[in-house]
Protein backbone atom coordinates (compact mmCIF):
# COMPACT_ATOMS: atom_id res chain seq x y z
CA UNK A 1 0.00 0.00 0.00
CA UNK A 2 2.88 2.37 0.83
CA UNK A 3 4.50 1.53 -2.49
CA UNK A 4 1.25 2.35 -4.31
CA UNK A 5 0.96 5.64 -2.39
CA UNK A 6 4.57 6.55 -3.17
CA UNK A 7 4.02 5.72 -6.84
CA UNK A 8 0.94 7.92 -7.03
CA UNK A 9 2.74 10.77 -5.30
CA UNK A 10 5.53 10.52 -7.86
CA UNK A 11 3.11 11.17 -10.73
CA UNK A 12 2.69 14.59 -12.25
CA UNK A 13 -0.71 16.32 -11.88
CA UNK A 14 -1.58 15.39 -15.48
CA UNK A 15 -0.60 11.76 -14.93
CA UNK A 16 -2.65 11.67 -11.75
CA UNK A 17 -5.66 12.99 -13.65
CA UNK A 18 -5.23 10.29 -16.30
CA UNK A 19 -4.87 7.57 -13.65
CA UNK A 20 -7.96 8.87 -11.88
CA UNK A 21 -9.98 8.84 -15.12
CA UNK A 22 -8.87 5.29 -15.96
CA UNK A 23 -9.85 4.17 -12.46
CA UNK A 24 -13.28 5.77 -12.90
CA UNK A 25 -13.77 3.98 -16.23
CA UNK A 26 -12.86 0.64 -14.67
CA UNK A 27 -15.38 1.25 -11.89
CA UNK A 28 -18.09 2.19 -14.39
CA UNK A 29 -17.38 -0.97 -16.39
CA UNK A 30 -17.65 -3.04 -13.21
CA UNK A 31 -21.04 -1.51 -12.42
CA UNK A 32 -22.22 -2.18 -15.98
CA UNK A 33 -21.31 -5.87 -15.59
CA UNK A 34 -23.30 -5.96 -12.34
CA UNK A 35 -26.37 -4.56 -14.11
CA UNK A 36 -25.98 -7.18 -16.84
CA UNK A 37 -25.88 -9.91 -14.20
CA UNK A 38 -29.06 -8.53 -12.62
CA UNK A 39 -30.82 -8.58 -15.99
CA UNK A 40 -29.69 -12.15 -16.65
CA UNK A 41 -30.95 -13.23 -13.23
CA UNK A 42 -34.51 -12.25 -14.20
CA UNK A 43 -34.35 -14.49 -17.28
CA UNK A 44 -33.12 -17.40 -15.19
CA UNK A 45 -35.62 -17.03 -12.30
CA UNK A 46 -37.04 -20.51 -11.74
CA UNK A 47 -40.16 -19.32 -9.93
CA UNK A 48 -41.44 -17.48 -13.01
CA UNK A 49 -40.78 -20.51 -15.19
CA UNK A 50 -42.62 -22.76 -12.73
CA UNK A 51 -45.66 -20.46 -12.75
CA UNK A 52 -45.73 -20.32 -16.54
CA UNK A 53 -45.53 -24.10 -16.90
CA UNK A 54 -48.24 -24.66 -14.28
CA UNK A 55 -50.56 -22.09 -15.83
CA UNK A 56 -50.17 -23.67 -19.25
CA UNK A 57 -51.09 -27.08 -17.80
CA UNK A 58 -54.17 -25.77 -15.99
CA UNK A 59 -55.43 -23.87 -19.02
CA UNK A 60 -55.12 -26.99 -21.15
CA UNK A 61 -57.25 -28.86 -18.59
CA UNK A 62 -59.77 -26.02 -18.62
CA UNK A 63 -60.00 -26.17 -22.40
CA UNK A 64 -60.73 -29.89 -22.31
CA UNK A 65 -63.34 -29.55 -19.55
CA UNK A 66 -65.04 -26.68 -21.36
CA UNK A 67 -65.20 -28.76 -24.54
CA UNK A 68 -66.78 -31.70 -22.71
CA UNK A 69 -69.27 -29.39 -20.98
CA UNK A 70 -70.33 -27.72 -24.25
CA UNK A 71 -70.75 -31.13 -25.91
CA UNK A 72 -72.75 -32.36 -22.91
CA UNK A 73 -75.12 -29.40 -23.11
CA UNK A 74 -75.61 -29.91 -26.84
CA UNK A 75 -76.23 -33.63 -26.40
CA UNK A 76 -78.64 -33.04 -23.53
CA UNK A 77 -80.62 -30.57 -25.62
CA UNK A 78 -80.60 -32.69 -28.78
CA UNK A 79 -83.96 -33.08 -30.50
CA UNK A 80 -83.16 -36.75 -31.08
CA UNK A 81 -83.31 -38.17 -27.54
CA UNK A 82 -81.68 -41.48 -28.48
CA UNK A 83 -78.90 -39.71 -30.37
CA UNK A 84 -78.40 -37.30 -27.49
CA UNK A 85 -78.14 -40.12 -24.96
CA UNK A 86 -75.59 -41.89 -27.14
CA UNK A 87 -73.54 -38.68 -27.42
CA UNK A 88 -73.63 -38.21 -23.63
CA UNK A 89 -72.39 -41.74 -23.01
CA UNK A 90 -69.61 -41.23 -25.55
CA UNK A 91 -68.32 -38.37 -23.38
CA UNK A 92 -67.86 -40.59 -20.35
CA UNK A 93 -64.38 -41.85 -21.26
CA UNK A 94 -62.96 -38.42 -22.17
CA UNK A 95 -64.25 -37.14 -18.84
CA UNK A 96 -62.65 -40.05 -16.98
CA UNK A 97 -59.37 -39.44 -18.78
CA UNK A 98 -59.51 -35.78 -17.87
CA UNK A 99 -60.08 -36.68 -14.22
CA UNK A 100 -56.95 -38.85 -14.23
CA UNK A 101 -54.90 -36.15 -15.91
CA UNK A 102 -56.15 -33.49 -13.47
CA UNK A 103 -55.16 -35.64 -10.50
CA UNK A 104 -51.67 -36.13 -11.94
CA UNK A 105 -51.37 -32.41 -12.66
CA UNK A 106 -52.31 -31.60 -9.06
CA UNK A 107 -49.47 -33.82 -7.86
CA UNK A 108 -47.07 -32.21 -10.34
CA UNK A 109 -47.97 -28.73 -9.12
CA UNK A 110 -47.51 -29.76 -5.50
CA UNK A 111 -44.10 -31.22 -6.39
CA UNK A 112 -43.18 -28.03 -8.26
CA UNK A 113 -44.09 -25.98 -5.18
CA UNK A 114 -41.95 -28.21 -2.99
CA UNK A 115 -39.00 -27.94 -5.37
CA UNK A 116 -39.37 -24.19 -5.59
CA UNK A 117 -39.28 -23.98 -1.82
CA UNK A 118 -35.80 -25.49 -1.89
CA UNK A 119 -34.47 -23.29 -4.69
CA UNK A 120 -32.34 -20.25 -3.92
CA UNK A 121 -33.82 -17.20 -5.62
CA UNK A 122 -31.81 -14.38 -7.22
CA UNK A 123 -30.92 -11.52 -4.87
CA UNK A 124 -33.97 -9.37 -4.18
CA UNK A 125 -36.44 -11.98 -5.45
CA UNK A 126 -37.03 -13.83 -2.18
CA UNK A 127 -40.55 -12.43 -1.66
CA UNK A 128 -41.47 -13.10 -5.29
CA UNK A 129 -40.30 -16.69 -5.02
CA UNK A 130 -42.32 -17.20 -1.83
CA UNK A 131 -45.39 -15.74 -3.55
CA UNK A 132 -44.96 -18.10 -6.49
CA UNK A 133 -44.62 -21.04 -4.13
CA UNK A 134 -47.87 -20.10 -2.36
CA UNK A 135 -49.66 -19.75 -5.70
CA UNK A 136 -48.49 -23.19 -6.80
CA UNK A 137 -49.73 -24.71 -3.54
CA UNK A 138 -53.10 -22.97 -3.88
CA UNK A 139 -53.44 -24.12 -7.47
CA UNK A 140 -52.47 -27.69 -6.57
CA UNK A 141 -55.11 -27.76 -3.82
CA UNK A 142 -57.82 -26.39 -6.13
CA UNK A 143 -56.81 -28.80 -8.87
CA UNK A 144 -56.93 -31.73 -6.44
CA UNK A 145 -60.62 -30.96 -5.84
CA UNK A 146 -61.52 -31.24 -9.52
CA UNK A 147 -61.24 -35.04 -10.08
CA UNK A 148 -64.06 -35.79 -7.65
CA UNK A 149 -66.47 -33.62 -9.63
CA UNK A 150 -65.11 -34.99 -12.90
CA UNK A 151 -65.65 -38.56 -11.77
CA UNK A 152 -69.21 -37.71 -10.71
CA UNK A 153 -69.77 -36.12 -14.11
CA UNK A 154 -68.42 -39.22 -15.84
CA UNK A 155 -70.84 -41.35 -13.87
CA UNK A 156 -73.79 -39.21 -14.90
CA UNK A 157 -72.64 -39.19 -18.51
CA UNK A 158 -72.63 -42.99 -18.44
CA UNK A 159 -76.25 -42.86 -17.30
CA UNK A 160 -77.06 -40.28 -20.02
CA UNK A 161 -78.15 -37.94 -17.22
CA UNK A 162 -77.12 -34.81 -19.08
CA UNK A 163 -78.39 -32.17 -16.67
CA UNK A 164 -76.68 -33.75 -13.67
CA UNK A 165 -73.51 -34.32 -15.68
CA UNK A 166 -73.34 -30.66 -16.68
CA UNK A 167 -73.79 -29.59 -13.06
CA UNK A 168 -70.77 -31.66 -12.02
CA UNK A 169 -68.78 -30.43 -15.01
CA UNK A 170 -69.46 -26.84 -13.98
CA UNK A 171 -68.28 -27.68 -10.46
CA UNK A 172 -65.09 -29.16 -11.91
CA UNK A 173 -64.67 -26.03 -14.05
CA UNK A 174 -64.96 -23.88 -10.91
CA UNK A 175 -62.10 -25.80 -9.27
CA UNK A 176 -59.97 -25.38 -12.39
CA UNK A 177 -60.81 -21.69 -12.46
CA UNK A 178 -59.59 -21.25 -8.88
CA UNK A 179 -56.30 -22.88 -9.83
CA UNK A 180 -55.99 -20.74 -12.95
CA UNK A 181 -56.71 -17.51 -11.08
CA UNK A 182 -54.12 -18.21 -8.37
CA UNK A 183 -51.41 -18.84 -10.96
CA UNK A 184 -52.43 -16.04 -13.33
CA UNK A 185 -52.44 -13.48 -10.52
CA UNK A 186 -49.02 -14.56 -9.26
CA UNK A 187 -47.58 -14.49 -12.77
CA UNK A 188 -49.09 -11.06 -13.44
CA UNK A 189 -47.48 -9.72 -10.27
CA UNK A 190 -44.16 -11.28 -11.27
CA UNK A 191 -44.31 -9.68 -14.71
CA UNK A 192 -45.01 -6.28 -13.12
CA UNK A 193 -42.11 -6.76 -10.69
CA UNK A 194 -39.70 -7.71 -13.47
CA UNK A 195 -40.89 -4.86 -15.71
CA UNK A 196 -40.35 -2.32 -12.91
CA UNK A 197 -36.94 -3.77 -12.07
CA UNK A 198 -35.82 -3.87 -15.71
CA UNK A 199 -36.96 -0.27 -16.20
CA UNK A 200 -34.95 0.72 -13.15
CA UNK A 201 -31.89 -1.10 -14.48
CA UNK A 202 -32.30 0.52 -17.91
CA UNK A 203 -32.48 3.96 -16.32
CA UNK A 204 -29.37 3.29 -14.26
CA UNK A 205 -27.55 2.02 -17.35
CA UNK A 206 -28.49 5.21 -19.21
CA UNK A 207 -27.01 7.30 -16.41
CA UNK A 208 -23.95 5.05 -16.42
CA UNK A 209 -23.46 5.53 -20.16
CA UNK A 210 -23.58 9.29 -19.68
CA UNK A 211 -20.96 9.06 -16.94
CA UNK A 212 -18.82 6.79 -19.11
CA UNK A 213 -18.99 9.21 -22.04
CA UNK A 214 -18.03 12.10 -19.76
CA UNK A 215 -15.01 10.26 -18.32
CA UNK A 216 -13.94 8.98 -21.74
CA UNK A 217 -14.15 12.52 -23.12
CA UNK A 218 -12.14 13.84 -20.22
CA UNK A 219 -9.53 11.11 -20.73
CA UNK A 220 -9.29 11.93 -24.44
CA UNK A 221 -8.80 15.59 -23.57
CA UNK A 222 -6.04 14.73 -21.11
CA UNK A 223 -4.33 12.57 -23.70
CA UNK A 224 -4.52 15.32 -26.30
CA UNK A 225 -3.18 17.87 -23.82
CA UNK A 226 -0.29 15.55 -22.95
CA UNK A 227 0.70 15.33 -26.62
CA UNK A 228 1.11 19.08 -26.72
CA UNK A 229 0.09 21.66 -29.35
CA UNK A 230 2.54 20.31 -31.94
CA UNK A 231 1.14 16.75 -31.95
CA UNK A 232 -0.79 16.32 -35.12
Amino acid sequence: EKLLTDTIEALSPAEKAVARAIHELEDLERREREFEKESQAFAEATHAQALEAALKTVRELQKREDSIRVDSIMANNAADKAGGDKALKALQEPQKKLSTDAALAAKDLAAAAEKLGKDKPPAGAEAAKDSAERALKQAAAALADAPKAMDAAAGKLGEAAGKDAVAQEELAADHLKRAEEALAKALENEHKRVEAAMTDIANKQAVLRGQTDEVAGRLAGLAQAAEGPDAA
